[in-house]
């Protein structure tokens, strides 16, 4: 495997982590990362990243989102 991650579910809260590791193909080094995502309300998703790059730096993401089916 390339790409190994485990993604945990927190109850009713609508909270999830996931950490993992993926193998970087220029290199052959493993690269880490560490995420969450929260379920603000109906509809409404924040989540976040922290992870390696392949030149060693890091890499960071927050997003937020909103979905509505009618």
């Amino acid at each position: 495997e390339t790409d190994q991650s485990a993604k945990i579910s927190i109850g009713d809260t609508g909270t999830s982590v996931t950490a993992g590791q993926i193998l970087s193909s220029t290199d052959d080094k493993w690269q880490r990362k560490v995420g969450a995502e929260q379920k603000v309300m109906d509809g409404v998703t924040v989540s976040g990243s922290v992870g390696e790059t392949p030149q060693g730096t890091i890499s960071k993401s927050i997003s937020a989102g909103f979905k509505k089916s009618w």
